[in-house]
């Protein structure tokens, strides 16, 4: 029993695998006649496939290169997204005559904003969120738009209470 059989018997390789070192193998066994045939000595052959390999690690560490960079580009095209949101569609503290107490996720304090009354009421029921850039400001934000820069940086939402269902 070869070698390869017993790595597939014992769940080790798998088919794919197999096949893949056996056409690799039968790969560089062509590639030897062809340079025995053309009069090239093994080191020269040797030498060729060092190079293809260089070749083909170099594409690799540029194919996942620039894989984190599209993952950071797409990280910040998302933050850059809701941060928009919040200053074009947020509004700032009204400055109301009614406390508002509300827990930030990001800090283990109690926040409280003055609203006024009928702000107090849709914020409780869910219509209103609250949003932070973190650069000490609150701004209020309606329901669509908070799930939006939830839906793409939620640590930006701090306070959005779920609506009731009738």
């Amino acid at each position: 029993m070869s070698l390869r059989d017993q790595l597939l018997k014992s769940g080790l390789a798998s088919k794919q695998q197999a096949k893949k070192a056996a056409r690799a193998a039968k790969k560089n066994q062509h590639k030897k006649q062809k340079a025995k045939a053309k009069g090239e000595t093994d080191a020269e052959v040797l030498q060729k496939d060092d190079i293809q390999k260089k070749i083909e690690e170099d594409q690799q560490r540029q194919k996942e290169l620039d894989r984190q960079r599209n993952l950071e580009l797409v990280e910040y095209q998302k933050s850059y997204q809701a941060t928009s949101i919040v200053y074009s569609e947020g509004e700032a503290e009204t400055g109301g005559r009614v406390p508002y107490y509300f827990r930030d996720p990001n800090s283990t304090k109690i926040q409280v904003i003055h609203v006024s009354p009928g702000l107090q009421r849709v914020l409780s029921l869910g219509k209103v969120g609250i949003a932070t850039l973190n650069d000490g400001k609150w701004y209020l934000l309606g329901q669509e738009n908070c799930y939006k820069v939830k839906a793409l940086k939620p640590e930006l939402i701090v306070c959005l209470h779920e609506e009731e269902k009738k």
